[in-house]
């Protein structure tokens, strides 16, 4: 998991951007969000409120189930993509991000031995990560819950 400086300047949009393209914080619902078939097929004449609250929905909207998470979400244009990566099924489009923007990596519970090294050693060999905060996640001892803790051989 990448935890990311949410006050970086990357995360904020400017002018009417700002309204979809900033960083978003997801809401958290027991039922999924209705929809107006007839209002979903016709957002050529929405106002900015009713397509902010159609966005909201669609993109900022998850199960309770999730809450945990305490996730955000930004939006970003297709067109903006640094680099788009061609499939036979669909499109992928990348971004790029600024390195500063990266505050730490927690490296999964269930990840190998194996590919935890490697990881480390990859971003300990990229300048730009030679000072990230590296951490592990792993089942506790006395709960059942997942902790954080600092990577042994991180630095």
């Amino acid at each position: 998991m990448i935890e990311f400086d949410p006050d970086h300047e990357f995360f904020f949009a400017e002018g009417a951007a700002a309204e979809m393209g900033g960083l978003h914080q997801v809401q958290y619902a027991a039922q999924r969000p209705k929809f107006d078939v007839l209002f979903d097929m016709s957002m050529l004449d929405a106002s900015p409120e009713q397509i902010k609250e159609w966005v909201d929905k669609v993109f900022f909207t998850k199960s309770k189930d999730w809450e945990y998470e305490g996730e955000w979400r930004m939006l970003k244009p297709l067109k903006a993509a640094t680099t788009v990566h061609t499939t036979d099924a669909v499109d992928i489009h990348f971004f790029k991000l600024p390195s500063a923007c990266i505050k730490s990596v927690i490296l999964g519970q269930r990840m190998s031995a194996d590919l935890k090294q490697a990881m480390v050693i990859s971003l300990r060999a990229d300048t730009r990560y030679a000072d990230l905060l590296i951490s592990e996640a792993y089942s506790s001892d006395e709960d059942f819950k997942i902790e954080v803790g600092p990577y042994p051989i991180a630095r």
